[in-house]
Order: structure tokens, then C-alpha cells, then sequence
């Protein structure tokens, strides 16, 4: 195995390297498809996901759809690339576009309650009755009130009423499934699964992998509400044997006091149940029975609170899943948990491959460290297969603001992304061996929430301490570095067992158990421990006993845990590490690095151990981890200590140059030992073997620095990629020759259009889909709009200059009252902004004016910014003169405030260079998404994370040099989003770029910004 490994790390084929969401999001066409498809192999992408997104103006899963399908399929297949599928117009999947939800019966239904002062009226829907005292969220003396009972004096009714989700533009003017209706999944595998089958099911399992299923849950919305489906009653009477309908204020109040509830244990099993048989069994099964990989994630898989009230458990659904996944969404977040909760199923049910839907919502300025560096953490705990969020098809519309950055040709980087992509597809290859090794599982105590969650207290504070303790959990052990599984109770009664001194989830099994603090446990998981723990099994405990046992108070766990070993966070390395430590890696003072993650897979010729530092302390509040960038945690020295084979030597395997050398260890007593370091963001992967390993490097030499020399501050010549930009964005308008409107954001313009004078919805993410519109009919009315947009000109442009706008084929253009030819010249950014030759003289000193004039109505693509390009320089709104050299600092600041390319800064060195020197070209801070470096006319050599240094020996030469550094750049200072408070939100997606918050723009710095140095060791 190790040379099959070895041969995979040398050169990733498409299965270890990434496959983006692809967002199908405008008029598709099969030949602009297939070109794109060549980009994405370019870039060094694996596949892709032909993902419906907001804009698609191509009939859904109509024949237009399909040929488009057998195109990519067929392109995919020329270039050894996958093309998966996916199953829903947008997401949540389950409606399919609203093909199946527009028959009632197949609709979500929630379950209401109203607290009134008298019985309602019959009505539909209408469950039960209740009279009670209410207070807030507490309720005593509840009794069900028969027909004609009337509440008390001092007492409110409680109507409980089912209700039928609202009808949504998101869903195409229906709703969402009832996911836990066998009959509303059966139709929509018909809708959907059924016709990628008729279509395309020759290509099944060998270039169609698979299919997403993208957040589907029993519960789509928030407030006072839970889940329903009309098989509730029945199936919970035949499964508990009591009537849930007599128990339904237990849902919403908090009963005589009573914090836990045994009816909302069952109540939540039961929905669980319901939801993970109907919806993710049916898929899986039809996945399976037709050669496709079920994968995608559920919704609210973060904590044990939102899972609750959404979808039970995320990890019951897993395993009807051929490869089940997350969503991690922004920098900001380390959901460890998440990860945790698949890749233990994962593990425990043989699935290779683990699936994250990553970098969602990261905004244009994202840099390559950043997809490093969340990409490298979840590696480290087991999710292994990137589809990256998101790669556009087109920029036009309302699709531009649909969670940019497009990592596709609309990013001035996408050339050099196969430097992300080969770094993942060498990890990939290399951890695609063997089994994970952990000796610890942890009980998943969700069960415990089930039994307090009432939906009123969802976003409560105490309900944010119960999400956070499992999480801190979570982050605690893996800072003592002790990887571990979670096991769901439920699926312990069905594939727990006990294996001479070691206990078992069906494929996986552990030596040692911890209990986290929970309030009630099952019976069959009592029972399970007890036995493990008598045939010499570990199990330890957290706090107290369980009070409940399977939802009944009971003594039981209380006489069954003397058996265990209570254990907390102050004892756990020593107690719990002394079976269950497989990996320690500690710094000079001896204790576990606590940002350090790590994996260890065990083959059968070789080990792969996998380090991460996450380079920032965990935390508990984990989606507010700060900018990647940011994360700066530095360890100069390492003590690695990992259990293997006693005979074995150890490997480093550099995942950024594909190199190998062997390194320096001592073993004894099966635990083998090594010095290594972290930079900040970095990772280490290292292989124990007894095996031989050809070609390998020597290990660099560590040379001390004997002088630094600093580039210059001025000075520097340059060659800007792409044009420089001027945004205009602000306009005021006329309608019919009526008074001009104060100069306003054009979104917000096209907003009051749309609203005000044609009384239709504004755009959005969450606007009925154009491919229902794809024939629009003749507009009821049409308005005579004209816009008129100014800047300053300080100094004429020496050359042509050019409009940039969508459709310019709606309006009529005048530059300073003279008409602009619609001389298209290429495109700009994507290929549907067109670029408009702007002579000159068209232009004059002082204030100009651009007016666009058209006919305005519903089925039009809507108002965008215009662009003025060209190689003149920047200031606010006004064209100067460009710059003739750049100096070490923000190029926002020296006439480059939107500019949305890569810049090449360009200067030379004269060097006195003597034989033996290693030279190391530093770059301290700059700001872009990555660096690539030229040498006296070198091919380039990017520098894509930290530390931003590069070793240029061998390309520079005694006498003059020339070096060029070049920073990729973005589209945030052309594109947004500009006006929010906030410089670095949090979050990026359509709304952000349509907020108004303040009238000047945010732009963020790029460039070089301090001055980079040469290195003499």
C-alpha cells in the first residue's frame, strides 16, 4: 500500500483534489459550460457540483437542463474530472423548485400553539385544547379540555394547531417538504433522482459519482414552533405507548415545574426517526441501489441546541449517507464539533470519504492561506473531500452577490489556484490509506437536550450554555490531543458490542469511554458500559450520574456508574491518556500544545500522522474565531511522540513542494520520538514505516541568519494585470421625464423601481428563480428611466478608456450629452459585463456626466454598477493621473481605490553573492490573496501562506537583479461589499452587498506593505 500511497502523493489524481459548487445562476449554454470546465481543470480542481443557483434562467431539469448535464459530463470525462450532481433548485433540497411542493399534501407542517382566554372556534388544524396557569414559559394544573370544557377562573386555554408552512418566493411561490412524510421524499426522488436516472444513468459511479442533498431538516423556520407530520400520533402511541396528544403543552412550557420531559425525549426521538427513515434512508438507499454516493450535509448540525429543534441529531442521518458531510461557513468559525460528529460515523460505518461543503460566506479578499488553513483543520479530524463554496458561472444580476468570492475566471487569481488545490490533492492521496486510530469514544449526550428544549428558549442564555458544553468538551480533549469518536446512544443499541477488552461500533472500536455530564442515558448504553467495563473496559465519567434513564427518573445509572471512574478536566490527561493517548506533541515545558490537532492513520505497511496548528487557542464561542490572518500562534520547538511499529523510521512528506526526507527519532517501547515546529497556519505530515522510501530529499539545513538587507520603501515600478477602476455606483434617477431623485445607491434605486412604481418584489437571493419567467410575457408596464451618474476628471486619460456594464444592449448611453457607440471590446470580470470603448475626448476636465436611458420593467435583469476602466489613476471619484512609480504601502492610497487585478511590483538588487549562500526573499505583511515571486525573469513561484518567505539562491546572481513580486489581488474594492460599519464583516453574502449603513466606501488595503527583505544565512 505504502507505494501505491506514494506514487498518488506524487502526482493527486481528480479524487483527492477539490470539486466547487459550480453555480448554475444564468441562461446556460453547453459550450460556455465545457470552456469553464477546462478553466476548473486548470486550476487543479477534481470535479465539480452542477448546483442550481439564484439567476438560473434555463428550465429546471427540462431538456435544456439535461443536455446541459450530458455536456459537462461528457467534458468532465475528456479531462479525467468528476461531475457530481445535485438535487435542488437552491437549497434547502426537497422541494425541487417547487415542482413538488406546489401539491399540498408533500408540505412542511409545523406544530403551533396560541394561548388564549377563551376555546377557540373549530378550525383546521386544530389538534388539542388545554386549560392552564401560564406564566411566560411555565405552565401548571395542565389539563386537556374535551369538547365543550371551558378554561377556570385564572386559567388560559392552549389551542395547539397544525399549520402548513407560508408560500415563499424562496421556494418558487410553494413551500418546503414535509421530510418526514414517506410518501412527500417519494415524490421528490421521482421529481429528481428518477430523471438524473432516465438521463444520464450510463455515466452513474463512473464520471457521476454521486449526488448533494443540501440542508435538508424537519423544521425550515424559527419562532414558537415545532415539528409535525400527520403520522405523529400513531407512530408515537405504537412506539411509547402513550398519546402525544395528551402531552403537547410538555413541547411549549415548562410543566409544573419540571425542566426535563420525558414526552420531549420521546417527541424529538420519534421526529428523528421519522426524518432520518423518510428522507436520508430512502435517499441512501436509492443512492445505493443506483452506484451514487449519497453526500451533502444536514441543516443546524453545529450544536447540540440547534440540532434539536432542526433535525434531531445530525449524526443518525449520517449513516445512510455513502459520504456523509458538513458545512463550515467564513473564516470565523471552527466547528470542531460538526467535524467530529461526522467523521466519528464515518469511521465507525467504513466511509472513506467525508465530505465539507468550506468557505462559504468569506467574501472576495479570502486568501490562500485562509483555504489552507480551514481546509488543513478539518483534514485533521477526519473531513477529507473540499467542495468549495462557490465557483459562478456568470456574474450577472442579482448572481454577482451570491457569497463571493467565485473561485473561478472571475477571480484574478484563478490561474494560480492549482497551488491550493496540488497542496490538498498530495494530503488526500497520502492520509487515502488505512484506518484512524482512536482509542477514545465519547457518549453524545444530545439526548440530554431533547429532554429541556422548549422552542421559546431556543436563543436564551441558558440555552447557549447547554450548546457550549459539549463544544467545550469537544475543544478540551483535542487540546490534549486525544482524538476520539462520539457514539450516538441509538446507534450503540443497534451496533454496540463488546470485543474481548475492547467495545465496538460496528466497524470501529476503542479501548476507553468517557461519559459527559448528561442528564438522562439509555438503558441499553448502561447496560452496554456495564459489560464493557466488566471484561476490563475503561470508562470513565464526567460530574454526576444521569438522574433519567431513558427519560424515567431512576436510581439505575447511579448504581451501574460505580463501576466507572469519575475523571474531570484536571485529571483527564493522565487518567484518560494513559489508554486512550495515541499522539502527544509537547512543548519545551512539557505540557500538550493546545492548538495543535492532529490524525493518525495506521495502514498496513505504514503509519500517516497529520499536524495542524491551528495557530489560535480553541474556543467555545466557535463560530468567532478571529480573521485567519490573524492567527499568528508560533511554536519554535516540538516534541512529537506517536505509538508504532518499534522497527519503523519517520518520514517528513512536504505537502506544498511533494518532497520526502527522513528525520531524526528514537523509539522505545513502541513510541517513537522526534523534534519538529510550527509557524503559524502550519501543518506537518509525517510517515512511519519499515520500508524504504526512494527518492528521497535531504532534510534542509537550518543556517542562521548573518544579515538581512531591507528592499526599498519608493520607487518601485509596476504593471498593474488588469485596468484600473473607477465604481459608480450612485445615480439619480427620473421616471417619464418626472424630477430627478437625490443621488442614491443603485440597488437601492432599483429596489424603489420595483417596489414603488411597478408594485413587484425587489431582486434577491431569495426572488423566484428567472427560469420560471423564462418566457415572460409582454410587462403591464414599462417605465422611461434615465439615470445619470458623475465623476471628476483632474487630468484627461492619455488613452481609449472603457463602460463596463451588464446588457448594454437595454439603454441608450450619452458621455457629456454625446451618444457612445456600443463598441463592444471584450469583457471585463466576467463575461457578461461588456466593455464599451470611451475615447478620450469624450470626456473633459471637471465634472461628467453618463446617462443611461431605458425602458424599465419586472422581467429585466435589474440596475448594477457601471465601471470606468482604463490606465489613468484614482482618487475617490476622481481621474487623476496614474502614478508613476508605487511605494511600500496601501495602493488604495496611491491611486489604485478599486482596482481589482494583480500588481507587479518590480525592482533591482545589487548583490555581492558568495558561493554557499542561502538567500531567503522575506515579504512581512502585505495584503492581496497570495504572492507569486520572479527573479531576473524567472518563472514565478507563488507564496501562498505562511511564513511569506522564499529561498531565491539559485535565481539570483553576483551584480544586478531584478525581482518581481507580484500580489494577486481581488475584486472587494470593485465589487463590496462598501457600506457596512464594519471593514471585515463577518459575513458575506447578498444582503451584505445590498446594506446601507454608511454613504462612504469601505475598501480594504492591498499591496505590499512593508518592505521585504533579503535573507543572508
Amino acid at each position: 500500500m505504502l507505494k501505491q500511497v506514494l506514487e498518488q502523493f506524487s502526482n493527486p489524481g481528480s479524487e483527492y483534489r477539490g470539486a466547487p459548487f459550480w453555480a448554475w445562476n444564468a441562461k446556460l449554454e453547453p459550450e460556455e459550460l465545457r470552456r469553464q470546465i477546462r478553466l476548473m481543470k486548470e486550476m487543479g480542481f477534481g470535479g465539480f457540483f452542477m448546483h442550481s443557483r439564484v439567476g438560473l434562467n434555463t428550465p429546471y431539469l427540462g431538456k435544456e437542463w439535461f443536455e446541459c448535464i450530458r455536456a459537462c459530463v461528457d467534458e468532465a470525462e475528456k479531462l479525467d474530472m468528476m461531475s457530481w450532481l445535485y438535487d435542488e433548485d437552491r437549497w434547502p433540497s426537497g422541494a425541487a423548485g417547487g415542482l413538488v411542493t406546489k401539491d399540498p399534501k408533500f408540505r412542511q407542517r409545523h406544530l403551533g400553539v396560541e394561548v388564549l382566554d377563551a376555546v377557540p372556534e373549530k378550525k383546521d388544524g386544530l389538534l388539542a385544547v388545554f386549560a392552564a396557569k401560564v406564566d411566560e414559559n411555565q405552565a401548571s394544573g395542565v389539563r386537556r379540555l374535551a369538547e365543550g370544557g371551558r378554561p377556570a377562573a385564572g386559567e388560559k386555554v392552549l389551542a395547539f394547531s397544525v399549520r402548513e408552512a407560508e408560500l415563499s418566493s424562496w421556494y418558487n411561490g410553494q413551500t418546503y417538504l414535509d421530510t418526514m412524510n414517506d410518501a412527500a421524499v417519494d415524490k421528490f426522488i421521482e421529481v429528481t433522482h428518477e430523471a438524473y436516472r432516465r438521463e444520464v444513468s450510463k455515466d452513474f459511479r463512473t464520471r457521476i459519482p454521486g449526488i448533494f442533498t443540501d440542508e435538508p431538516n424537519y423544521l425550515h423556520g424559527g419562532g414558537n414552533i415545532v415539528a409535525w407530520t400527520a403520522s405523529i400520533p400513531e407512530r408515537f402511541r405504537a412506539k411509547y405507548g402513550y398519546d402525544i396528544l395528551d402531552r403537547l403543552p410538555e413541547l411549549f412550557f415548562r410543566v409544573d415545574g419540571a425542566v426535563f420531559s420525558k414526552a420531549r425525549l420521546h417527541f424529538r426521538d420519534l421526529c428523528t426517526e421519522l426524518f432520518v427513515h423518510a428522507f436520508a434512508k430512502r435517499i441512501g438507499d436509492w443512492c445505493g441501489k443506483n452506484k451514487l454516493e449519497s453526500t451533502g450535509h444536514v441543516l443546524a448540525e453545529d450544536n447540540v441546541v440547534s440540532q434539536t429543534h432542526i433535525v434531531g441529531t445530525a449524526m443518525r442521518f449520517y449513516e445512510f449517507m455513502q459520504t456523509p458531510g458538513i458545512d463550515l461557513l467564513t473564516e470565523h468559525w471552527g466547528i470542531f464539533l460538526t467535524a467530529k460528529q461526522c467523521s466519528s460515523v464515518a469511521h465507525q460505518f467504513g466511509r472513506a470519504r467525508r465530505l465539507s461543503e468550506t468557505y462559504g460566506c468569506t467574501g472576495w479578499d479570502f486568501p490562500f492561506a485562509g483555504h489552507k488553513a480551514c481546509g488543513d483543520w478539518q483534514y485533521a479530524l477526519g473531513i477529507n473531500y473540499r467542495c468549495q463554496h462557490l465557483a459562478w458561472y456568470s456574474m450577472a444580476a442579482e448572481a454577482k452577490r451570491d457569497y463571493p468570492a467565485s473561485l473561478s475566471y472571475q477571480s484574478p487569481w484563478y490561474r494560480y489556484y492549482d497551488t491550493v488545490e496540488s497542496y490538498f490533492g498530495r494530503l488526500g492521496a497520502a492520509l487515502s490509506g488505512g484506518e484512524e486510530q482512536r482509542e477514545l469514544l465519547v457518549i453524545h449526550p444530545i439526548e440530554s437536550t431533547w429532554g429541556i428544549l422548549i422552542p421559546a428558549e431556543n436563543e436564551s442564555p441558558a440555552m447557549k450554555d447547554e450548546a457550549q458544553k459539549l463544544i467545550h468538551l469537544t475543544n478540551f480533549i483535542l487540546s490534549e490531543n486525544i482524538d476520539f469518536d462520539f457514539g450516538d446512544e441509538e446507534m450503540l443499541s443497534r451496533f454496540g458490542s463488546v470485543r474481548k477488552e475492547r467495545i465496538a461500533v460496528n466497524q470501529a472500536s476503542y479501548n476507553t469511554v468517557l461519559l459527559p455530564e448528561m442528564r438522562t442515558v439509555r438503558k441499553s448504553t448502561l447496560d452496554l458500559l456495564k459489560h464493557f467495563a466488566d471484561k476490563g473496559g475503561k470508562v470513565f465519567y464526567m460530574g454526576n450520574p444521569p438522574e433519567f434513564v431513558d427519560g424515567e427518573k431512576s436510581a439505575a445509572a447511579v448504581r451501574v456508574y460505580r463501576a466507572f471512574a469519575p475523571v474531570t478536566e484536571e485529571t483527564f490527561g493522565k487518567k484518560v491518556g494513559a489508554s486512550a493517548r495515541l499522539v502527544s506533541v509537547t512543548g519545551p515545558d512539557g505540557h500538550e500544545l493546545r492548538p495543535v490537532l492532529s490524525l493518525l492513520k495506521k495502514a498496513g505497511d505504514h503509519s500517516a500522522l497529520f499536524l495542524c496548528n491551528h495557530a489560535e487557542e480553541f474556543r467555545d464561542d466557535q463560530m468567532n474565531y478571529g480573521l485567519v490572518r490573524d492567527r499568528k500562534l508560533t511554536f519554535p520547538s516540538a516534541k512529537v511522540k506517536v505509538k508504532g511499529a518499534p522497527g519503523a523510521s519517520v518520514f517528513e512528506l512536504d505537502l506544498s513542494t511533494g518532497k520526502i526526507w527522513k528525520i531524526r527519532s528514537s523509539s522505545a517501547r513502541g513510541v517513537h520520538s522526534f523534534e519538529t515546529s510550527f509557524a503559524p497556519l502550519q501543518s506537518r505530515l509525517f510517515f512511519l514505516t519499515e520500508n524504504d522510501i526512494a527518492n528521497v530529499s535531504a532534510p534542509e539545513a537550518g543556517l542562521a541568519c548573518r544579515s538581512t538587507e531591507n528592499l526599498p520603501v519608493h520607487g518601485w515600478s509596476f504593471s498593474p494585470e488588469d485596468f484600473n477602476v473607477l465604481v459608480l455606483d450612485h445615480a439619480r434617477y427620473s421616471v417619464n421625464g418626472g424630477k430627478k431623485s437625490d443621488r442614491k445607491f443603485i440597488l437601492k434605486i432599483d429596489d424603489e423601481l420595483r417596489e414603488k412604481e411597478l408594485g413587484v418584489a425587489a431582486r434577491g437571493g431569495a426572488m423566484v428563480q428567472p427560469w420560471l419567467n423564462a418566457k415572460a410575457p409582454t410587462p403591464k408596464k414599462v417605465l422611461s428611466l434615465t439615470l445619470e451618474y458623475t465623476f471628476e476628471c483632474e487630468k484627461l486619460p492619455d488613452s481609449d478608456c472603457y463602460l463596463a456594464l451588464e446588457r448594454p444592449e437595454f439603454y441608450e448611453i450619452e458621455v457629456n450629452g454625446r451618444k457612445l457607440e456600443k463598441k463592444d471590446a471584450g469583457f471585463w470580470c466576467d463575461i457578461c459585463i461588456r466593455r464599451l470603448v470611451l475615447k478620450p475626448e469624450l470626456l473633459k476636465p471637471g465634472k461628467n456626466t453618463i446617462l443611461l436611458k431605458s425602458g424599465y420593467h419586472p422581467y429585466l435583469p435589474g440596475l448594477e454598477s457601471l465601471f470606468l476602466l482604463g490606465g489613468f489613476g484614482v482618487r475617490g471619484e476622481t481621474v487623476t493621473a496614474a502614478p508613476g512609480t508605487l511605494s511600500i504601502g496601501d495602493w488604495v492610497e496611491q491611486g489604485f481605490p478599486y482596482y481589482a487585478g494583480n500588481m507587479v511590483y518590480r525592482t533591482t538588487l545589487d548583490l555581492r553573492k558568495e558561493e554557499g549562500d542561502k538567500l531567503t526573499l522575506s515579504i512581512p505583511e502585505w495584503r492581496g490573496v497570495a504572492l507569486a515571486v520572479s527573479v531576473n525573469g524567472s518563472p514565478r513561484k507563488v507564496v501562498a501562506w505562511p511564513p511569506y518567505e522564499l529561498d531565491i539562491s539559485n535565481e539570483l546572481k553576483d551584480g544586478r537583479n531584478v525581482i518581481e513580486i507580484t500580489v494577486l489581488g481581488h475584486r472587494r474594492n470593485s465589487h463590496g461589499p462598501f457600506y457596512l460599519k464594519e471593514k471585515w464583516p463577518a459575513w458575506t453574502g447578498p444582503w451584505q452587498l445590498k446594506q446601507y449603513d454608511i454613504p462612504e466606501k469601505q475598501l480594504v488595503p492591498c499591496g505590499l506593505l512593508r518592505a521585504p527583505s533579503l535573507k543572508r544565512a
